[in-house]
């Protein structure tokens, strides 16, 4: 029960911290707020494609969380997350000279 009103509280202050970035309107706050008897209305889309990464980052990063508690990630990965999986990424490494170190170019 308390867990699951920690889960409304964070949820709800994402979406007033769109709201305050004035990503979502008032009427897009009001279908995505979220309450005891009340699930958010996922239907429509926001009209600001930021706003719409934001809330897909934080919907995939709980839904990482859950896969590495050590379940079965089969069970918690949805298909289209799947499809989206990075299978390789190049690197970049950058050197930081330290205080007063000569740099040759």
């Amino acid at each position: 029960q308390l867990a699951c009103e920690k889960q409304i509280t964070v949820w709800n202050n994402l979406i007033e911290s769109l709201a305050a970035d004035f990503l979502l309107s008032k009427k897009e706050v009001e279908a995505l707020t979220a309450a005891r008897d009340k699930q958010p209305n996922f239907r429509g889309k926001p009209r600001s494609p930021e706003a719409s990464r934001r809330i897909i980052s934080y919907l995939c990063g709980l839904e990482s969380l859950i896969a590495h508690d050590g379940n079965n990630e089969e069970e918690f990965t949805s298909k289209k997350r799947r499809e989206r999986r990075v299978v390789s990424m190049p690197t970049l490494t950058t050197i930081v000279p330290i205080y007063d170190e000569a740099i040759l170019y």
